[in-house]
């Protein structure tokens, strides 16, 4: 059986910026686009993908802003995101990471970096997600151990 392809969110306004992307991508990935901020939220938390490749500016909600609402939601907090912008100072890409990007990447893109820079994530991703299964699962039987008890007994006090 073979594994589904990872799936990466592409956002940005500008369709030549999402046929680019798509151009260096798509052959390897699942790719799914927005071309706003919101449209963006709205996808991650529905379709859960495993990166998302963020545009800074953006009419409406910019990047840095739908970042902060991802990072700020439980079910899509974990996604990783890279910033792929064409504003390319030192504050700029603070202030990414600030709101929790994990990369910063500058326009005009430049495949192999591309390509480098989301193969890396994801792989780092699929390593979080192995790790937080094992950390919480037997490895005898596989069933919950006393760690998802405790978490879940806490969420559901909380939810009580």
């Amino acid at each position: 059986m073979t594994s589904p392809r990872q799936t990466v969110l592409v956002v940005d306004d500008d369709p030549a910026n999402l046929e680019a992307l798509n151009a260096v991508l798509g052959t390897d990935y699942e790719l799914v686009f927005a071309t706003s901020g919101q449209e963006a939220v709205d996808l991650a938390r529905e379709q859960r993908p495993d990166l998302i490749l963020l545009d800074v500016v953006m009419p409406g909600m910019n990047g840095y802003q739908a970042c902060l609402l991802l990072k700020g939601d439980e079910q899509t907090k974990g996604i990783p995101i890279i910033f792929v912008t064409a504003m390319d100072h030192e504050e700029d890409e603070a202030a990414g990471r600030d709101a929790g990007a994990i990369d910063y990447l500058a326009k005009p893109i430049h495949a192999s970096i591309v390509k480098a820079r989301v193969r890396n994530h994801l792989e780092l991703k699929q390593a979080r997600d192995l790790l937080e299964s094992l950390s919480v699962t037997d490895g005898l039987t596989g069933l919950p151990n006393r760690r998802q008890f405790d978490a879940t007994i806490d969420a559901e006090v909380r939810r009580a």
